[in-house]
């Protein structure tokens, strides 16, 4: 079932860029961010794939780099940066507020206070862990999408984007996972392991996605 809910998760995600890319640089930027937050904020929820334990996160974190793949293309290096930028202060703000959400001293009668504890106790440090990790792959995706197009001029950007993808997201993941969620998960090996190999299947259908998101903003921008 949970198998099913995956596919179905990554085709809804990869719709939502397709209208983002629709809407242009700020539909594109503001699904970056939401993206990149939704990734760090439901990363806690534990599932069975493919008989192993792991997150249900990854249709996000690969939609948000394929996100700002896209912005760079379309839109720019300068772009690009600033999506970069924007996601950085809006995931230090969130874990900020986080850190006063749970501060509040509750109510007698609440009855939330101790849900919202479990969620958002350990949101400053997986944030902050995302921050720094995301940022570096992110950077390093933004580099050298750069430089390949700079290197080889006469290879498509799918191509040199689902290349760059196998690479960065196993350092993505592993790093994440290490710093971020050692102590929290169950197994962090069945999730770098599955996480990684959920990835490379995505990544093995982004030649033609890209293709198709290509055509649709051909069409319609």
């Amino acid at each position: 079932m949970n198998e099913l809910i995956f596919f179905t998760h990554f085709a809804a995600v990869f719709v939502s860029i397709g209208i983002a890319l629709r809407l242009g640089k700020t539909g594109l930027n503001a699904l970056f961010i939401m993206m990149i937050v939704m990734a760090n904020f439901f990363v806690l929820k534990q599932i069975s794939l493919f008989g192993l334990t792991v997150t249900a996160v990854e249709p996000y974190s690969i939609g948000a780099m394929l996100t700002l793949g896209l912005m760079q293309e379309y839109y720019g290096d300068k772009n690009a940066d600033k999506t970069l930028a924007s996601m950085v202060f809006a995931l230090v703000f969130l874990g900020a507020m986080s850190l006063y959400q749970i501060i509040y001293v509750p109510h007698a009668v609440d009855t939330f206070h101790p849900h919202y504890y479990e969620i958002l106790a350990p949101s400053p440090r997986i944030f902050l862990t995302s921050v720094v990790v995301a940022v570096s792959m992110l950077y390093a995706n933004i580099y050298l999408l750069r430089k390949t197009k700079e290197w080889f001029p006469n290879v498509s950007f799918g191509i040199r984007q689902t290349i760059l993808l196998l690479v960065i997201q196993f350092f993505d993941v592993s790093l994440f996972s290490i710093l971020g969620l050692y102590g929290i998960m169950h197994n962090l090996v069945h999730i770098i392991v599955m996480s990684y190999a959920i990835k490379v299947i995505t990544i093995a259908f982004m030649g033609p996605l890209l293709g198709m998101l290509r055509l649709f903003r051909k069409k319609y921008v």
